[in-house]
């Protein structure tokens, strides 16, 4: 039983964007915002309090809107958007994406070579007065050779918004990443205004112990927070290192029951996991094995290889990450596919019977030659025969893919499934 609803489309979303690598270098940095909607309209779109523009958008269909790249010189962001600052309110960095007469679903995408991730962006209407945030720990490197903290973002659209802060680690002055503004377990307040948004990045990595998971804000309206980190390791010994970041579902929308499938190109390793639990002594099985919570701890579970059923007698929140392509490879063994990512994973009382969305496209003018996208999709094995994916029957290949791995989610009944498909290098939507 779900504790709250989660719709994944709306009519008004609002995000902002966590510090991706280096703050001072912009070169080959770019965004994408991909938005679709099941019917005809037309989306708005706007930064701050910029220029409105206004982008038709085809049922079924995805419309772009992009930053400035080599290729395509326009767009319709700047990458300034991006918050690099700690601790400080940004007026005019918050965007605000809307449709006055359709629901539409909306992704987003950071892309700096070899360190990106994206994000669903929960709609407004999805939002709660109470999280705890998902990210992982900073990147520990020697001392001023590089600073890529643990983050995350708070956005309010609401005039008069005050958020209560409990740090899980201390956190940052601007400007002065080994100096704490506000110190571990010590709560603060911050007052923010429609529009209005601020990141909050923890001090400088010493001990590989920072870490901003864990934090707890609460709010007297309802905000949108973004879980994020520079460029971890994950585990922290094992390189390579990759931005993360992904929106956080509420409190009020943890639930019990969530399934899993293992990412791809994962042949050594297996996956990460992040739970939090709503109480303490809480315990969470993983395909019948007990795993003991606290209320609002983060616990992580490392080298998990097979599909999941993940279950509890009370609410909690799940993270699935992509852990670095060394981890968990023998020694002179091929690496596995990828570097970090993070997906917060969606409950199972909170599928929906028709699901929207999009696969990136990558501008080759990035410095990436080729790109592979993968979907995984979760559904019961009794209903593969009459599930259609892009108005073709499921069991079917799609056009454009590859491969179908399929897998089964021990302890489920009726039983569920696991569809991942493998596309074609460069497949990917776009801008038709």
């Amino acid at each position: 039983e779900s504790r709250g609803d989660a719709p994944y489309l709306g009519r008004d979303l609002w995000f902002a964007i966590p510090q991706n690598a280096s703050p001072n270098n912009h070169s080959q940095k770019y965004f994408n915002i991909y938005v679709t909607s099941p019917r005809n309209t037309t989306v708005n779109f706007q930064v701050g309090k910029g220029k409105i523009t206004k982008k038709p958008v085809t049922a079924g269909k995805v419309t772009v809107f992009t930053s400035p790249t080599p290729k395509s010189p326009g767009g319709d962001i700047s990458v300034s958007t991006e918050i690099t600052s700690s601790g400080v309110v940004e007026t005019e960095k918050a965007i605000h994406i809307w449709s006055d007469n359709a629901d539409i679903a909306v992704y987003f995408l950071s892309r700096v070579p070899y360190t990106s991730d994206g994000m669903y962006v929960l709609p407004s209407i999805g939002w709660g007065k109470e999280y705890v945030v998902g990210a992982y720990s900073s990147l520990l490197v020697p001392q001023n050779l590089a600073d890529y903290p643990s983050e995350f973002v708070v956005v309010a659209n609401q005039d008069n918004t005050t958020i209560t802060v409990i740090p899980s680690y201390d956190l940052r002055k601007d400007g002065v990443p080994n100096v704490p503004d506000h110190k571990k377990g010590i709560p603060f307040t911050q007052n923010l205004n429609k529009g209005d948004c601020i990141q909050y990045q923890v001090t400088g990595a010493s001990t590989g112990d920072e870490d901003a998971t864990g934090t707890i804000i609460t709010s007297n309206n309802p905000i949108g927070v973004m879980g994020a980190s520079v460029c971890p390791f994950i585990n922290p010994s094992d390189p390579y290192c990759d931005y993360i970041l992904d929106m956080l579902q509420p409190v009020r929308s943890w639930s019990k029951t969530y399934y899993t499938a293992p990412f791809a190109g994962r042949k050594y390793g297996g996956d990460v996991f992040l739970l939090v639990g709503s109480k303490d002594g809480q315990i969470v099985y993983q395909n019948g094995s007990p795993v003991s919570l606290s209320r609002y701890q983060a616990y992580f579970q490392d080298v998990v290889t097979n599909p999941t059923l993940w279950s509890s007698t009370e609410p909690f929140m799940l993270v699935q990450y992509v852990p670095s392509a060394t981890h968990g490879v023998p020694q002179n063994q091929q690496r596995n596919l990828g570097d970090p990512a993070m997906v917060v994973i969606n409950p199972a009382e909170q599928f929906n019977k028709k699901v929207i969305f999009q696969t990136p496209t990558i501008d080759l003018a990035s410095g990436q030659k080729n790109f592979t996208n993968y979907v995984n999709i979760l559904l019961p094995a009794a209903h593969e025969s009459k599930t259609t994916y892009d108005g073709k029957l499921i069991s079917l290949t799609p056009a454009g893919v590859q491969k179908v791995d399929k897998y089964v989610i021990p302890g489920t009944a009726p039983a569920w499934e696991a569809l991942r498909f493998t596309y074609n290098p460069g497949v990917g939507e776009g801008k038709n």
